[in-house]
């Protein structure tokens, strides 16, 4: 399974909107960045945030691997994994505070959902690895599973309870990473974009310009789409206005979740190897 880390600081320098005359144009401020307040965990990874501000995302330490959650005044939740997990990480999480990752066990992974203090798990039918990804308002889930011990996941949809594999034109090692409340799914397969309509229609392969390796986190409601492209982070209003950011110093950036609100949460690593977490806003002009 892929691993995602990394990205910002302070300011982010512009790299540039690659839009279209006459199409939104895109810009991002900085609002903080932070490093988990414990010093024997660090930030391994970023995933989403809520309307309210809360974030998501996965500290390690020298005795393993748990997910937490930032909340919106800037306090942390204590690291946190299922009952007799070995670990875990947290990707998602929806307006009523629902969150979606994955734990692991020696021989298997499952996906798991933490609701109200309670946790549940979640295994895609005769799947050996089972992610989640993204959730929305509605408890639809998005993710990635596999039958096999090894080898490559494959994108799903859990709509209304009904288990729905998304097929990407019969491409291994694919996954579904971000849901909103419209139905709209969106994914990553070798380094290129899908997006799944609400119909069902399933559209890929979706380059970004310049064609650079993608990888998909999370779409909001206003059709929002974010993720890193390369080294850098990226906000796409697809598909006219695709805007890059990075941030001086720093060796890798990436989006991570979007809110309707338009907050987004990512991670950056500095030249120094470690690594960190950021919310900013994106405006649309």
């Amino acid at each position: 399974m892929r691993k995602r880390l990394l990205a910002l600081l302070a300011v982010f320098a512009v790299l540039g909107s690659l839009a279209p005359a006459n199409a939104s144009t895109i810009s991002i401020r900085v609002i903080s960045t932070f490093d988990y307040p414990d010093p024997t965990w660090t930030i391994a990874n970023m995933g989403g945030i809520n309307d309210s501000g809360t974030s998501v995302g996965l500290v390690l330490s020298d005795t393993g691997a748990e997910a937490f959650a930032r909340r919106a005044d800037g306090t942390f939740t204590p690291p946190f994994m299922p009952p007799h997990a070995n670990g875990s990480q947290a990707f998602g999480i929806s307006n009523e505070g629902v969150i979606c990752g994955v734990c692991f066990a020696t021989e298997h992974s499952q996906g798991f959902f933490l609701s109200a203090g309670s946790f549940t798990t979640y295994d895609a039918p005769g799947a050996r690895h089972t992610s989640i990804f993204g959730i929305n308002d509605n408890g639809d889930f998005v993710g990635g599973y596999t039958i096999r011990r090894t080898g490559g996941f494959r994108p799903f949809l859990n709509l209304a309870g009904e288990f729905i594999p998304i097929d990407v034109i019969g491409q291994a090692g694919s996954i579904a990473t971000g849901i909103n409340n419209l139905g709209e799914v969106v994914g990553e397969s070798d380094g290129h974009m899908f997006l799944r309509d609400p119909d069902g229609t399933v559209t890929y392969p979706i380059d970004a310009p310049g064609n650079p390796y993608l990888y998909i986190h999370a779409i909001n409601d206003n059709g929002l789409i974010v993720g890193g492209a390369n080294a850098d982070g990226f906000v796409w209003l697809y598909p006219d206005t695709f805007f890059l950011f990075d941030v001086p110093g720093s060796t890798y950036t990436v989006a991570t979740g979007i809110n309707n609100n338009g907050l987004v949460s990512g991670e950056y690593e500095t030249s120094d190897g470690i690594l960190h977490g950021f919310i900013a806003r994106v405006i649309v002009r």
